[in-house]
């Protein structure tokens, strides 16, 4: 059986799936297809993000899946939800990315980030201290605005926060709705409508498959 670092490290054939592996197990052609498929969408997002706990754990549970002789000609409605919030997540990481503007719609973009979203929060309990004016370097840091007193922190983080619940709350409601949608076919078409959304994701919309 090949590993989740075999698959990672070598392509499809070299892995060991081979069209002999998947006929040993009563595998169709088109079900391997899927599979391979599958997996390298998996590798498109460590690609796109570079997260190997989630990457490995897909791999995993692919291979798994293949030893138990479970098809994946036939996947469940709650398969299918789970590869859709997949998509929703790498959206969602993707909206992180951009950042935020401040004032909005100012074109000023400042990180989003997990080291950003820490150091807002550190100005954010500093504020009363801090000498004003106090300059705060955009995402590129090509520029920046100067803050020029307490009211003006209290603006910033305001929009710091507004950005961060909205992709957050948005997040969560679409993939509640994936969750609860009757259906393979109407939870994609809910994704899709999601990912299609101004501001969202439409590059990615073909990684839900089909």
């Amino acid at each position: 059986m090949p590993t989740e670092i075999q698959v990672r490290n070598s392509n499809f054939v070299d892995a060991g799936l081979t069209d002999q592996f998947f006929a040993d197990r009563g595998f169709t052609v088109t079900a391997k297809t899927v599979v391979e498929q599958r997996l390298q969408i998996v590798l498109a997002e460590e690609l796109d993000n570079g997260e190997m706990n989630e990457i490995e754990r897909d791999l995993i549970n692919a291979l798994l899946l293949l030893e138990m002789d479970v098809s994946f000609g036939s996947e469940t409605e709650t398969q299918a939800e789970r590869r859709y919030n997949r998509v929703i997540d790498r959206c969602q990481r993707k909206r992180i990315r951009r950042g935020f503007e401040s004032p909005p719609a100012s074109g000023d973009v400042f990180g989003l980030d997990v080291d950003s979203q820490a150091r807002w929060l550190r100005l954010r309990l500093q504020r009363n201290n801090l000498v004003y004016p106090f300059r705060i370097l955009e995402q590129d840091n090509r520029g920046g605005i100067d803050i020029l007193d307490v009211g003006d922190m209290n603006a910033f983080f305001n929009d710091f926060h507004a950005a961060i619940l909205l992709i957050e709350d948005e997040t969560t409601q679409i993939k509640r709705d994936i969750n609860t949608e009757p259906g393979a076919a109407g939870s994609r078409a809910l994704a899709v409508t999601y990912l299609e959304l101004p501001g969202n994701c439409p590059a990615i919309v073909n990684d839900l498959g089909i």
